[in-house]
């Protein structure tokens, strides 16, 4: 068995990023679930581990509106904050870009 140090280790070395290393590893190790939005970490996690399942900003918010019963309106300002504090905006090839700018254009 692998531990999360070592793998951590392995990781950071090749990401070059100690957060994202560090999920992964305990993700990995545990065979837990982690979230992402950096593209190296997933290219490499997909790679790395392909039954990781990896979530994103989008799926999170997506999943809590509609466990919620959410309306746009009440996912607003949730999405626009995540947008404009944290200059977030999902890659245009995420299957729920079209739902977040949807969202984004509801007041």
């Amino acid at each position: 068995m692998t531990y999360s140090a070592d793998l951590f280790i392995d990781y950071v070395s090749i990401l070059g990023d100690d957060g994202e290393a560090a999920t992964g590893a305990i993700a990995i190790n545990r065979s837990w679930s982690m979230a992402t939005d950096d593209n190296a970490a997933i290219n490499f996690f997909t790679q790395e581990s392909p039954n990781l399942q990896i979530l994103s900003t989008p799926d999170i918010i997506k999943y809590w509106s509609d466990q919620s019963h959410l309306s746009s309106k009440q996912v607003y300002p949730v999405i626009n904050a995540i947008s404009t504090k944290a200059r977030y905006q999902p890659p245009k090839n995420h299957p729920l870009t079209g739902w977040w700018q949807t969202i984004l254009k509801t007041k």
